[in-house]
């Protein structure tokens, strides 16, 4: 129950579009709490990290959903053209899901990394290009888990994905937890070896 409040806070929240980044922000900070047993209310908790995270929320939205965005309309076109038998594109449709994949692979750790961290957006997606590649296990799980959900999206109505984002919310919140866990340590280890 959770996460299906959980999740039509964060769809009734993204609406405006540009606030979407501070929405999944304060939809993973709820749901990172749940997973890992820590105490949370959904909607006081989600009301403070949306209003906390405010600012960096839609800087990150828009530097993670305008290239996004782009890639996912470039493959489109590339996928039209190939539909209509052009070699050329189809080559280039298999290189942009390469690239959609992998750019996916960092995005989906940019929003929990901003709901536990406190860092600027550069810092942010940094670390999360990082987290994609130094905890494969994770990254796997969750890229596989978008591109599934963007695939049912394009080949049916879109609105048919809607009642997987509770489902998306607590799998990738389970696969995040330990990842931020071990960031944490190793910031923790950083800082102390600074000192």
């Amino acid at each position: 129950m959770t996460f299906i409040a959980l999740a039509g806070l964060v769809l009734v929240f993204s609406l405006p579009v540009v606030t979407a980044g501070p929405a999944f922000t304060a939809g993973y900070y709820v749901a990172l709490k749940a997973v890992e047993g820590k105490p949370y209310q959904v909607r006081k908790g989600f009301w403070h990290s949306f209003t906390e995270n405010m600012r960096p929320g839609i800087a990150l939205g828009l530097s993670v959903f305008i290239p996004g965005g782009l890639i996912v309309f470039a493959l489109e076109k590339a996928r039209l053209a190939r539909a209509a038998g052009s070699t050329t594109a189809g080559v280039l449709y298999i290189v942009l899901l390469l690239v959609f994949a992998t750019y996916a692979s960092a995005a989906v750790y940019a929003f929990p990394l901003l709901s536990r961290f406190d860092n600027t957006v550069g810092e942010t997606l940094r670390i999360a290009v990082y987290a994609a590649f130094h905890f494969a296990q994770s990254t796997i799980i969750m890229t596989a888990g978008l591109l599934f959900i963007l695939l049912l999206a394009e080949r049916t109505f879109w609105w048919i994905v809607l009642p997987l984002l509770p489902l998306w919310l607590y799998v990738t919140a389970y696969s995040d937890a330990p990842v931020l866990e071990a960031l944490l340590e190793e910031k923790t280890q950083h800082q102390e070896g600074d000192s």
